[in-house]
């Protein structure tokens, strides 16, 4: 059998190569940890703002809902141009505008402290004579119905809570038998 001839360990011969390219592996290594690190928060910061967009959207149409859904809100009684808000001053409207009457009821008490609070702001605006005739498409007739449009303006405005800004404006439109 042949014998294996092993040489000398010699230190001096050693130059660092294994020290050194373990310590560039470490190095690529904490910059692609660091890059996906950066690019997680981002990830985590755009998630969070979706969500807060989404909630900021599905509260203002649940606040549009309310204010149709109290019939005292969309009076068909009343000049064209007239507005009911929430709120007791121009301030609390969603547009800045004066209002003819505040006081707009959302059903329910679900949305009374971010009334209270300027959170949630609805003005109403009658925009037609209540003697408009029915649109055809109705399917209605222009001798029994006619309609008053109406223009529904709602502003939700969570920010101070990381909850998102909404604005809706939505057209209402009200047969009434002649």
């Amino acid at each position: 059998m042949a014998q294996i001839h092993i040489p000398p360990f010699d230190r001096r011969a050693q130059r660092g190569a294994a020290l050194f390219t373990a310590l560039m592996f470490l190095v690529v290594l904490t910059l692609i940890s660091l890059a996906a690190m950066r690019s997680s928060t981002l990830e985590m910061r755009m998630a969070t703002n979706d969500e807060a967009r989404l909630t900021a959207f599905q509260r203002t149409q649940a606040v549009v809902d309310a204010t149709i859904g109290e019939t005292d809100n969309i009076k068909v009684i009343g000049a064209v141009g007239r507005r009911t808000c929430t709120g007791a001053d121009a301030g609390d409207t969603p547009d800045g505008l004066d209002c003819d009457l505040y006081g707009i009821d959302l059903a329910g008490d679900t949305f009374d402290s971010d009334v209270a609070d300027g959170i949630i702001k609805v003005a109403v605006t009658r925009l037609s004579p209540a003697e408009a005739p029915a649109p055809r498409s109705l399917g209605t007739s222009a001798a029994v119905y006619s309609v008053a449009t109406f223009k529904v303006d709602s502003l939700y405005d969570g920010t101070e809570n990381g909850l998102g800004r909404g604005r809706i404006v939505e057209g209402v439109m009200v047969l009434i038998s002649k």
